[in-house]
């Protein structure tokens, strides 16, 4: 746990130290603003908030929740946003190439060989009725996701 706290606090503390330039004036702290998907990869930011290592760091961080990384890529570029959590996207890379002051600063999932970082979660019940063993039987299952990426066929 106290290398997940340290990574968190030296991407958060780096991007608001780089980005604003502010400092903390009596005992206000500064807010960092978060963008987050409210998927299982925010988890350490918010056991990180909730144990109030940001607190113990002089900060005060605000999660604002979007749908996809594709969605803070605009509040990002405006100053809206100090920090975004998601996928390198079209989106990310056009704001770049058209100037955007932004940068990638730490890896929010890894997935090295062995280890898995895409995850499902299945209910319970369906894993314990035997009704879920496999990916296979997810067929007919609703599947939750935080967006879809649509794709257009194309008749070439």
């Amino acid at each position: 746990m106290r290398i997940v706290r340290t990574a968190l606090l030296c991407a958060i503390v780096g991007l608001f130290l780089g980005g604003s330039g502010g400092s903390a004036t009596g005992d206000t702290l500064p807010v960092i603003r978060v963008g987050i998907l409210t998927s299982t990869t925010d988890a350490p930011l918010w056991i990180a908030d909730r144990y109030g290592y940001f607190k113990d760091e002089g900060l005060s961080v605000q999660f604002l929740t979007f749908s996809s990384g594709e969605q803070m890529i605009a509040p990002l570029s405006t100053g809206q946003l100090d920090v975004g959590g998601g996928s390198a996207a079209a989106s990310l890379y056009n704001a770049v190439a058209r100037g955007a002051d932004v940068r990638l600063v730490a890896d929010l999932g890894s997935d090295p060989p062995g280890y898995g970082f895409n995850q499902m979660i299945v209910r319970a019940d369906l894993v314990k009725s035997g009704k879920y063993k496999s990916i296979k039987d997810a067929k007919g299952l609703t599947i939750a996701t935080n967006a879809l990426e649509v794709r257009r066929r194309r008749n070439w």
